[in-house]
């Protein structure tokens, strides 16, 4: 989020927060529905930290390559800046799971940033 409010200073944009609370199916037939209260709340409370005001919080049940797309096309976004944590040694090599499913979707720039660590 630090990353975003940076790139909307230095462009004159505004941050936008989502969150994708998606859980793929564990018998293949039926989606599992997540706590949306207690997720919308800790989004919201992670927008707050960072001064995003409520009104620019999103959270979606779909899978990101489709939901976060459709909210970049209805927002009219110029960037996604998403955060990429990488797991194993392995991992280190590539951008990230959730990068590479939405990358190919997205009509606008893309900027993954690595934790410090």
């Amino acid at each position: 989020l630090d990353s975003s409010k940076d790139l909307a200073n230095i462009s004159g944009g505004s941050v936008h927060a989502y969150h994708c609370r998606w859980v793929p199916p564990l018998s293949g037939l039926y989606p599992l529905m997540m706590d949306a209260p207690e997720l919308s709340g800790g989004l919201l409370s992670l927008a707050e930290k960072h001064d995003i005001c409520a009104a620019n919080c999103h959270g979606s049940d779909r899978e990101i390559e489709h939901s976060l797309p459709a909210l970049c096309d209805k927002l009219g976004a110029s960037a996604v800046v998403m955060g990429a944590v990488s797991r194993s040694r392995l991992d280190q090599f590539f951008i990230g799971n959730t990068a590479e499913k939405v990358l190919d979707h997205l009509e606008c720039d893309v900027l993954v940033v690595k934790p410090d660590r």
